[in-house]
């Protein structure tokens, strides 16, 4: 059976799933930028917690917006500590605005992390207590880990469900013509001579022409004087005749 194409509602639903996705990676990777550049310029300093207030998680956006693996109905501590900032002004009761799964104690000592304030600087005439926070991991980056955990997922779906054309198959390449060659032999001895390869004549070139061979020539024989001796010589093919008893001379 064919696969069915997705209508125009079903490519919609998929492009928006990767621009989403691309979205929220972007922002979280924008806000990671902004946190490095704040942890650059702020200071730590020691706190002591004063006192502690209860409340309950009001969305799930907000746990997990600050770094708490919480739903909502979950209890939030707002812990209230007092510091002293390197200008020398000093905070008894400072009520933290970023909740947290994590119960607090009284007299307990922490760390906050805020910008250097200087009131006699022009560009720091006014403080900002929303970027005072609890030096803790999970405020820093917790919440932007999971913002880009969640666009990653977002867009790797809709990836995923978008329909990508098929590779074509590669053609086989046509058999060729010529013999394919045989592997040589292997021989068991580790020392025997390779075999020459058989003389064949092939349809194209000639037989190699015969060479012929020259004459002997017969050796003189020596005599008994030491003198060599000419060959004999053949008789020729007409006899003479011989003579007759009868002609000879009487006695």
């Amino acid at each position: 059976m064919a696969k069915r194409k997705p209508g125009i509602i079903g490519y919609g639903i998929r492009i928006a799933l990767l621009l989403a996705g691309i979205f929220y990676t972007l922002k979280a990777l924008w806000s990671m930028c902004l946190t490095v550049m704040f942890v650059h310029e702020a200071v730590t300093l020691p706190a002591v917690v004063t006192d502690i207030r209860q409340r309950s998680f009001q969305s799930n956006t907000e746990a997990l917006s600050n770094g708490n693996l919480s739903t909502a109905g979950d209890t939030a501590y707002l812990p209230i500590i007092t510091f002293t900032l390197p200008c020398g002004i000093s905070f008894a009761r400072f009520e933290t605005t970023i909740p947290d799964n994590t119960p607090y104690t009284i007299g307990q000592q922490v760390e906050v992390i805020t910008y250097p304030y200087n009131p006699n600087a022009p560009e720091n005439s006014t403080w900002q207590p929303e970027a005072v926070r609890l030096n803790k991991a999970k405020f820093l980056w917790g919440g932007d880990a999971l913002l880009l955990l969640f666009g990653l997922t977002l867009g790797s779906i809709g990836w995923l469900l978008l329909p990508h054309r098929p590779k074509a198959p590669r053609q086989k390449e046509a058999p060729s013509s010529r013999a394919p060659r045989q592997a040589p032999r292997k021989t068991t001895a580790p020392q025997q001579a390779e075999e020459d390869p058989p003389f064949t004549l092939s349809a194209e070139e000639p037989p190699p022409p015969k060479k012929k061979r020259a004459p002997r020539k017969k050796k003189a024989t020596e005599g008994t004087d030491g003198a060599a001796t000419p060959p004999k010589k053949k008789k020729s093919g007409t006899a003479k005749p011989r003579k007759k008893k009868s002609d000879a001379a009487p006695n």
